[in-house]
């Protein structure tokens, strides 16, 4: 059986920090001006800032779905995209019988990564509340209506560059665990060749 959601979400997120983060950062940023500059923004920023949080979040699931890069994650999407009804079915059936057979890895694993991210949570939400950190964020330029919402836009910072990008690959991990993805792996190198 493959390595375990947990695991490989957080070795894969060490293996790929710099562009998991790089690509984090953006979505880090763009709240910030959102969230700090409320009622300062343009809806029309806004709304493209949104556009770009959305980007970089589906950036983050292919580079995930591509070990590491966008490129092949994109060539993965497509294959999916391109399977038959049946293939459809009998990864379906593939997921639904590990479930029965290692459900309680798979309990496990979301059990832990649900606490992680409380832990990761706990740790920015007080974090953010320091006063080190309002300083910093209005040093910054963050001008915020007032402190809770300098405080917002802090944790929302932290978040986006921890637990949020965290998840969307434990997600990942989850269902490549569940389909026992060293066969689909096998399968897309045999076709992209």
């Amino acid at each position: 059986m493959s390595q375990s959601a947990f695991t490989y979400t957080f070795s894969f997120f060490l293996r790929h920090a710099p562009v998991i983060l790089s690509v984090s950062l953006i979505v880090a940023i763009s709240r910030v001006i959102q969230v700090g500059w409320e009622g300062y923004l343009p809806v029309v920023v806004f709304v493209i800032l949104e556009i770009v949080v959305l980007a970089a979040r589906v950036a983050i699931a292919l580079i995930a779905i591509g070990e590491g890069a966008l490129g092949p994650g994109l060539k993965k999407v497509r294959t999916i995209v391109r399977l038959s009804e049946a293939e459809k079915s009998a990864a379906f059936a593939r997921m639904g019988q590990t479930i029965k057979e290692q459900w309680r890895a798979v309990l496990r694993d979301i059990l832990l990564f649900g606490l992680t991210a409380i832990a990761i949570n706990y740790v920015i939400g007080e974090v953010s509340q320091t006063r080190t950190v309002y300083s910093l964020m209005t040093s910054w330029g963050v001008p915020g209506s007032n402190e809770d919402s300098v405080q917002a836009a802090a944790t929302l910072f932290m978040k986006n560059l921890t637990v949020i990008p965290l998840t969307i690959v434990f997600q990942y991990g989850i269902v490549r665990y569940l389909l026992r993805q060293e066969r689909i792996e096998r399968t897309a190198a045999v076709e992209g060749s």
